[in-house]
Order: structure tokens, then sequence, then C-alpha cells
């Protein structure tokens, strides 16, 4: 009995950890999408596929187009990248020489 009561509080514990997992951002274009997810390209040229669907925030509230530039916050959860909040920013100015 007590170990099943010390291996339900570890399981609790341990939920809580994990859910207090902190979101993580990236910025930048958009040069994918399909439905359920969005690939964004960054500025050195790495690319992250992040799911998004009816739970993720989007601000402005509207449908994103190819090219534009976002800030995603995300989370790494069940494999994948989850984003939570898609927002479309102004794209960086380009760079003098």
């Amino acid at each position: 009995m007590m170990a099943l009561i010390i291996s339900t509080i570890l399981f609790v514990i341990g939920t809580a950890v994990t859910s207090a997992q902190p979101f993580a951002t990236f910025t930048g274009k958009v040069v994918a999408m399909q439905r359920g997810t969005i690939n964004v390209e960054g500025g050195k040229g790495e690319i992250l596929q992040f799911a998004v669907g009816r739970n993720t925030n989007y601000n402005p509230p509207r449908q994103l187009g190819l090219g534009e530039w976002v800030k995603v916050e995300y989370k790494f959860d069940g494999g994948r990248n989850v984003g939570y909040q898609v927002q479309v920013i102004q794209p960086p100015s380009p760079k003098k020489k």
C-alpha cells in the first residue's frame, strides 16, 4: 500500500515538472504550410516545423501567408514542436553593406 502511495506521489510530481516546461521562441519566415503544421525558416537558414491547430493563438487572428515573418512560442511535446502562440511581425530590415 505504501509503495502505491509513493509511486502516485512521484507520478504527480513528475507530471507537474514536465508541464512546467517553459516556452521557447523561434523567429523566421513561413516557408510551408499544411493542415496542422507550419514550417518556419530562421535567420541562419534552419527550418523548424510546428504543430498548430485550434488551440494555437494567432496574433493578429487571421490565416497566415507564405513569406510572412512570425515569432512562434512553442513547447517540445510528444516528440514535436507544438506552437501555442504565432505572432506576425515585421520582417527584419536589410543589412547595409
